[in-house]
C-alpha cells in the first residue's frame, strides 16, 4: 500500500486569521469610503439604545460593541469595534466550517482552508437587475447580526447534525447554550431550525425525541418573548426610527416581488450549485443530513415567501435572514460532498459540470465584494 502524501504548507489556523484580517480590512473599507450599510445603522442603533429608546430584544452584538467601546457610543469608536468583532466572526465561521469538513473527510486541511477561502466568498449568480436584490446569497457583507451570528449557526447545526446521526450522543447542554446564543445574537436562524429540527428529530416516540422537542419548545418560548418585545413593548417607546407601529401579516411572495423581477431566475441563480449536485448526484438524497439542510431551507425559504411584516420595518426582510444562514450550509454541505467526490473521481464530468457551478459561484462572489467597492453601495 502507497503512503498517502500529507501536503502541509501553512498551520490551519493561519488561513481563518487570514480570512479575519481580509474581513476586517473589507469592513474598514466599508466605513473609508462612506459605504452606508446596515452596520452603521446598527451603530445608530445604540446610540437608540443608550437614549433609552430602544431594548433589542436580541443585544449581544450591540452590548459586545458597547463594552469594546468603553461604553462610548460615537460611530468613530464603535466602527473600530464593529469592524474587529466583525472580522473575527468571520474568521470563525472559516475555521469552524473547515473543522467540520475535517470531522467529516478527515485529512487534507490545507486543501479544506482553501475550498473553506471559497465558500465564504461564495454568492448568488448576477441576474440582469442586479447582483444581490432578489437574490438569496449564501453570505452577505453588509448585516452586522446576521454575520455576528454565523459561527453560532453553524455551531448549533453541527450539534443538530449529531444528533441526527446518534441521539444518544447528543450534548444537551450545549445544544441549548447554542440556542440561547443564536437567540440573543439574532433569531432568525431558529425561525428555521426549530419547525425543522422537530421534523427530522421524530423516529419514535422515544425518549431522545421528547428531550429535543421540549428543548424547541423552550426556544420556540422565548421567541415568542422577543416578539413581545419587539411588537409590543418597542413600538411604545420613543423611537424616531419607527414612528409608526408594525406587526406582521400572511402576504405570499410579496416582499420577494418587491426586490425581484423574476423569481424563477433568482431562485436558479441563487441555487445553481445546490441543484447541480442533487441532479448529478441523487444519492444524496438517501443522506439524512443532506436532507435536513435541504429541509431548513425550504422552511426558511417558505417563511420568507409567506411571512411580511407590515409597518416601518415592511422592507426591512427581517423575515428572509434565515434563508441567506440556511443556503450557506446547502453550501457547506455539498461542497463537502463534492471535494469528497473529487477525491474519489478527480474531473469525471459530473464533477467537472458540478465544479463549474461552484467555481462561478466564487467567482460571482469575488465579483460582489469588488463591487460593493466600485459602486459604493451593496444594492448594485
Amino acid at each position: 500500500m502507497k503512503p498517502k502524501i500529507r501536503i502541509s504548507i501553512f498551520p490551519d489556523w493561519l488561513y481563518s486569521f487570514i480570512v479575519g484580517l481580509g474581513a476586517m480590512g473589507f469592513f474598514g473599507l466599508l466605513f473609508w469610503l462612506n459605504i452606508w450599510t446596515d452596520i452603521q445603522d446598527h451603530l445608530i442603533g445604540l446610540q437608540q439604545i443608550e437614549a433609552g429608546r430602544w431594548i433589542p430584544p436580541n443585544f449581544l452584538y450591540f452590548l459586545l460593541v458597547y463594552l469594546f467601546s468603553f461604553g462610548k457610543t460615537e460611530v468613530s469608536v464603535t466602527g473600530v469595534t464593529a469592524i474587529v468583532l466583525l472580522g473575527l466572526a468571520v474568521g470563525s465561521k472559516h475555521w469552524l466550517s473547515v473543522s467540520m469538513w475535517q470531522k467529516e473527510l478527515g485529512s487534507h486541511k490545507n486543501l479544506l482552508s482553501l475550498l473553506g477561502c471559497g465558500l465564504i466568498v461564495s454568492f448568488s449568480l448576477p441576474t440582469p437587475w442586479s447582483s444581490y436584490l432578489g437574490q438569496v446569497p449564501p453570505n452577505i457583507w453588509h448585516n452586522s447580526t446576521l454575520i455576528f451570528l454565523m459561527p453560532a449557526v453553524l455551531g448549533l447545526y453541527y450539534h443538530t447534525s449529531t444528533f441526527l446521526r446518534n441521539p444518544t450522543a447528543t450534548n444537551w447542554g450545549i445544544l441549548i447554550g447554542l440556542i440561547f446564543l443564536n437567540l440573543i445574537i439574532k433569531p432568525s436562524f431558529l425561525f428555521a431550525w426549530l419547525p425543522t429540527t422537530l421534523l427530522f428529530a421524530y423516529q419514535g416516540f422515544n425518549q431522545q425525541f421528547w428531550k429535543m422537542a421540549a428543548v424547541i419548545s423552550i426556544g420556540g418560548l422565548l421567541i415568542l418573548g422577543q416578539y413581545f418585545m419587539v411588537y409590543q413593548v418597542n413600538d411604545h417607546l420613543t423611537n424616531p426610527l419607527y414612528t409608526e407601529s408594525s406587526q406582521i401579516a400572511i402576504k405570499p411572495f410579496w416582499l420577494w416581488n418587491q426586490v425581484s423581477e423574476s423569481l424563477p431566475i433568482s431562485f436558479l441563480f441563487s441555487y445553481a450549485f445546490p441543484m447541480a449536485m442533487i441532479a448529478l448526484y441523487p444519492r444524496l438524497l438517501g443522506d439524512k443530513v443532506i436532507l435536513y439542510t435541504l429541509g431548513l431551507n425550504i422552511t426558511g425559504l417558505l417563511l420568507f415567501v409567506l411571512v411580511v411584516e407590515e409597518g416601518p420595518r415592511a422592507l426591512h426582510g427581517n423575515f428572509a435572514w434565515q434563508t441567506i444562514a440556511c443556503n450557506y450550509l446547502l453550501f457547506w454541505a455539498l461542497m463537502g460532498k463534492w471535494f469528497k467526490n473529487f477525491l474519489k473521481y478527480k474531473w469525471q464530468w459530473k464533477q467537472l459540470a458540478s465544479g463549474t457551478f461552484l467555481a462561478a459561484h466564487i467567482l460571482s462572489g469575488i465579483y460582489y465584494l469588488l463591487g460593493i467597492l466600485w459602486h459604493k453601495t451593496y444594492l448594485f
